[in-house]
Order: C-alpha cells, then structure tokens, then sequence
C-alpha cells in the first residue's frame, strides 16, 4: 500500500501493462514519441535532468504542453483518441497527422513536412537514442506497424494511479 498523505489509508491501484500485446505498435510508437520529444527539446530552455523533454498524459494520450515557437506557442498532441499527430498553435493554425501503418521515415517526412507550414524555427535531430539498433528517422522502413485496435491508452494510463472510489 501507499500513502497518498499523512492518515490516508486508501491503496493506489497501478494498472497492468500489456506491452506484449502491442510490441510492434509500441516499438513503432516509440520512434515517433521520440521525434516529438527532440522537437520539445529543440524549442523549451534546457532544464536540469532533460525534464522540459517530458510528454505529458492527458484525457487523449500525451502531449508536449504548450511551448514557445517564435512569435506563438504551439503544442503537439498523440491523439490516441482520434488517432492523429496534432500541431496546434496559439494563433489557431492546425495541422494533424494520421496515426497509421506507416514508416518511420515518411512519419518523419510528414512530421518535417507540418513543422514547415507552421514555420516552426526548429528541427529535430533524425537520429533517436537509447536503443540498441539505431536507424535514423529518414532512414527507417523497418518500423511500420500502427494499429488503431493496439490502443496504448491503458498502458499510458498506467502511469497515472488511481485511488478507490467509495
């Protein structure tokens, strides 16, 4: 059990993850969480521990919060909802992404692609780090696999723990 706060009993539940259930959505997914995480790192003020690169959960699956971009702000949603890539800025300007099979590298290339009409005055860098076999975002046909049905919201949910209710 833990304790949400001095004399409160209730137990917080995680939820189970069922990564294997969805491994080739999950590894394709964490390429293209990846490329929105250097695009926040591109665009945020360097913080200790990397913490400004954070994707945060929300009611819809994660979200980079609002971040400067020139003479706007813009936030960069994963609808897993909808299942879109969404780019909205604060002067009303967006543009959305179609989450489907597709590859890494022309996710990348449709990516790039948004950042230009937005006139986002960043670029994320095409290569991702921390894993074992490296292939840069423009190069990268091996990783394809987005399938609606693998929906990774209550694996991102798991994240957030909830206390019993009554």
């Amino acid at each position: 059990m833990t304790v949400l706060d001095e004399g409160d009993d209730r137990e917080i539940r995680w939820s189970a993850l069922a990564v294997a259930d969805w491994a080739d959505t999950r590894d394709t997914l964490q390429l293209w969480t990846q490329m929105v995480g250097k695009l926040r790192m591109a665009l945020t003020p360097k913080l200790n521990h990397w913490w400004n690169v954070a994707l945060y959960v929300d009611a819809r699956g994660l979200s980079t919060s609002l971040m400067p971009c020139g003479a706007h702000g813009l936030e960069v949603r994963f609808d897993f909802v909808h299942h879109e890539l969404v780019f909205e800025r604060t002067d009303g300007a967006r543009r959305a992404i179609e989450l489907r099979p597709c590859t890494v590298a022309d996710f990348y290339a449709e990516i790039e692609r948004v950042l230009d009409e937005l006139d986002v005055p960043a670029r994320i860098y095409p290569v991702p780090v921390e894993l074992p076999a490296v292939i840069p975002f423009p190069d990268d046909t091996v990783h394809a696999a987005y399938d609606a049905a693998d929906d990774p919201r209550p694996s991102i949910r798991a994240a957030c723990p909830t206390a019993p209710t009554g």
